[in-house]
């Protein structure tokens, strides 16, 4: 299983990824090490028409040839677990499986139940 967190970073970007922790043997200090790492964007619309904001995933650093980072911990403000939507969306993103629920799939079984 993938282990998805929400980071906010000193530089105030809020970042989704992979995550993993390590140590650094030398001088005891801990990096997070993040794969896979997207920059979410909100993006107001128009309040006016009724729109609802909409979230954009945009790659943490685009030109980079790897997809792995370390980020020193005194650069992360909190990790914490991302709204299931934002998750699965990631996980869509980058190809891998999306869990399903099972009350999704009974909701629907029963809808469908119903229309028959």
């Amino acid at each position: 299983m993938t282990d998805v967190k929400l980071l906010r970073l000193t530089t105030g970007e809020d970042i989704v990824a992979e995550v993993t922790n390590q140590q650094y043997s030398d001088n005891d200090k801990t990096v997070t090490t993040i794969k896979k790492p997207f920059v979410l964007i909100p993006m107001q619309q128009n309040q006016s028409s009724g729109q609802e904001s909409k979230l954009y995933f945009s790659p943490f650093i685009p030109f980079a040839e790897n997809e792995e980072f370390d980020i020193k911990e005194e650069n992360i403000i909190t990790v914490n677990e991302p709204k299931t939507e934002i998750r699965d969306n990631y996980l869509q993103y980058i190809g891998a499986v999306v869990p399903v629920e099972k009350k999704i799939i009974s909701w629907q079984i029963k809808k469908m139940i119903k229309q028959m």
